[in-house]
């Protein structure tokens, strides 16, 4: 038979192991992909995922618990988490309208005919928007982890707060996906993007675990609400020093 006159078919086929190298080897480089950007747009990308540690999500599951375990009525729950939906609109709006189109537009003419220095001139320019937008967020949310100390007007200063860094989180999200955009390798942005994810995934998760074995007892949202400044201050941290 065919079978028995060729003794390659009679080899033990490896599949499996031969997939899992190819798959590991697709991880492997497109994290060497993401680090070895020229552009340093890993610093940007842990800057933003940073972003994602956070209890001070107007729709977040743990915010909402800790309001209500704070007697605050639930139409003004509603009231709030509709608030920060609008301040992240306004600060999409205002970022586009009044930051963006202050910039050299990509397809203007480079200064002096050298090649690329619109895009350089972008560049610049978008960064110095999204660090302001991301010191907005960064106040906004000391200020609502300080303001949780007061037993009068303390929450609503919070709440007021929490809205406002709304307006600075969106803002910085247009501000970093165009930065991307313009920054990574083209055949590398798919890589790029998966990392984004897996960090931003972390981040969530990471908060979700810290949440249920640290910072269980409402008590201790202050604490929480700290870290989640802290983990802010250290996107802003992060930016700045790209």
């Amino acid at each position: 038979s065919v079978y028995a006159a060729s003794p390659a078919l009679r080899r033990p086929r490896i599949p499996v192991v031969v997939v899992e190298h190819e798959e590991l080897q697709v991880v492997k480089g497109a994290w060497q992909a993401w680090i070895s950007q020229p552009s340093g747009s890993a610093y940007l990308t842990v800057s933003f995922s940073l972003l994602f540690f956070t209890a001070l999500a107007p729709h977040g599951a743990v915010l909402t618990a800790y309001l209500a375990t704070e007697r605050v009525e639930p139409y003004a729950i509603s009231a709030f988490r509709a608030a920060g939906a609008f301040a992240g609109l306004a600060g999409i709006y205002l970022f586009s309208n009044s930051a963006v189109e202050s910039l050299p537009s990509e397809d203007g003419d480079d200064d002096e005919g050298m090649p690329g220095s619109a895009s350089a001139a972008r560049v610049v320019a978008l960064r110095r928007a999204s660090g302001i937008a991301l010191a907005l967020q960064a106040s906004a949310a000391l200020v609502a982890t300080l303001s949780l100390s007061s037993r009068r007007a303390g929450l609503i200063v919070f709440m007021t707060a929490v809205v406002v860094s709304r307006s600075g989180l969106y803002a910085y999200d247009v501000g970093y996906l165009e930065l991307q955009q313009l920054l990574v390798d083209e055949p590398d942005r798919a890589a790029c993007s998966g990392v984004e994810a897996a960090l931003c995934g972390a981040a969530e998760f990471s908060v979700a675990v810290v949440t249920l074995v640290l910072f269980s007892d409402p008590a201790r949202f202050q604490q929480l609400s700290a870290a989640s400044a802290i983990a802010v201050v250290a996107s802003l941290a992060v930016f700045s020093y790209w």
